[in-house]
């Protein structure tokens, strides 16, 4: 098991078009990352909150949410840190864009790559990482943050972080061919899928009950086997004092809702994930489409 964690309470994901942003040349990417690595790291060792809030992207970030981040980076302080790297494969369940308190809220740099901090496993099965979002400017990377945006930019849905904006083409049919109908989706499987209508804290309160359509067709040995447009089921719930957190429990496919299972989203109680969003969830046991 791999434990994920976002690196602050009020940071999920989403792409903004403002702000912060220069192109690099590919023959640059390995040293920005390098130089990077260094200076995060060096700042963790030294505990220097100064010099790791120099490596955030501060723009339009409200004074409320930069407590809160230097709040969470002076406890970070405490975390031992095993590995740094940086990937371009963005960590499942970060959707795009949240409501809180009325106010849409994105990221003040587009997600070009992330930053994979590994601390100590949490048990002998379970990774524990950190992934920070990575955006640049002038000429290096910087941590993006998610921070309030206004009028047209507050009711845009962005393709999930690092991937393609993809216009949502539903199955007409909703049907899939033959070979598709024998085939096993495998699990780790990744299904992005766009809510059909806003969900958080009230969602929980009201049944937990939420509907999405499947955003990006499944596609396995080059069969389309999910198309995009299928309708999708999911449960979000609240144990306690915890955070709520959101799952998929079934697909239609062909006309047949089928049970499935998924990891879990976790968000914050404060968050309102509008309708339109685009959330990733991966399937934890195989789908078998002929059963």
């Amino acid at each position: 098991m791999r434990v994920l964690k976002l690196a602050s309470s009020l940071v999920t994901a989403a792409v903004l078009l403002v702000g912060c942003t220069t192109t690099q040349s590919a023959s640059s990417t390995n040293a920005l990352g390098s130089d990077f690595i260094a200076a995060f790291r060096q700042a963790h060792d030294h505990r220097d909150l100064e010099a790791m809030s120099k490596l955030y992207c501060w723009d339009r970030v409200t004074p409320e949410a930069r407590k809160s981040t230097e709040d969470y980076l002076r406890g970070t302080f405490d975390d031992k840190i095993v590995d740094i790297k940086l990937t371009t494969e963005h960590p499942q369940g970060r959707p795009d864009v949240y409501v809180r308190d009325s106010v849409t809220y994105r990221f003040n740099l587009p997600v070009v790559a992330e930053l994979a901090v590994q601390n100590p496993p949490l048990s002998k099965d379970a990774s524990n990482d950190t992934y920070y979002p990575l955006g640049t400017r002038d000429g290096r990377y910087l941590i993006a943050q998610m921070a309030p945006v206004r009028g047209l930019e507050a009711q845009e849905s962005p393709a999930p972080s690092g991937q393609p904006e993809q216009t949502n083409q539903p199955s007409q049919s909703g049907k899939t061919t033959e070979a598709a109908r024998s085939a096993v989706v495998p699990a780790g499987t990744v299904l992005i899928v766009r809510l059909e209508e806003d969900l958080g804290l009230k969602t929980v309160k009201a049944g937990g009950k939420f509907s999405a359509t499947v955003a990006q067709p499944v596609v396995v040995n080059g069969v389309v086997v999910v198309p995009a447009g299928s309708r999708v089921e999911g449960i979000a719930e609240k144990d306690g004092d915890y955070s709520p957190d959101a799952a998929l429990t079934s697909v239609t496919v062909n006309g047949k809702p089928r049970k499935i299972s998924t990891g879990s989203m976790t968000f914050n109680e404060e968050v309102v994930f509008p309708a339109g969003s685009e959330m990733k969830f991966k399937l934890v046991f195989p789908l078998k489409l002929a059963e």
